[in-house]
């Protein structure tokens, strides 16, 4: 939950957070990561999101994000 509420609410530096990924040897966070976006139901609730729309919007939104940052 703490993990999309950051992704969500902060302007945090995806590409930044890769290239420490890559740089420590640590691609199953790449992973793990993907895997929290793709399988949260109820932390969109604990969030106080509860239009399962906008919970595709968003989880599309950030998994989108993701490829964007590791391409550059």
């Amino acid at each position: 939950m703490d993990i999309l509420n950051i992704l969500i609410n902060s302007d945090i530096d995806l590409k930044k957070y890769f290239d420490l990924i890559k740089k420590y040897k640590l691609e199953e966070y790449l992973k793990r990561l993907r895997t929290i976006i793709r399988e949260s139901k109820k932390e969109f609730d604990y969030l106080g999101i509860e239009n399962p729309r906008k919970i595709k919007l968003i989880k599309k939104e950030l998994i989108d994000d993701i490829r964007k940052s590791i391409k550059h």
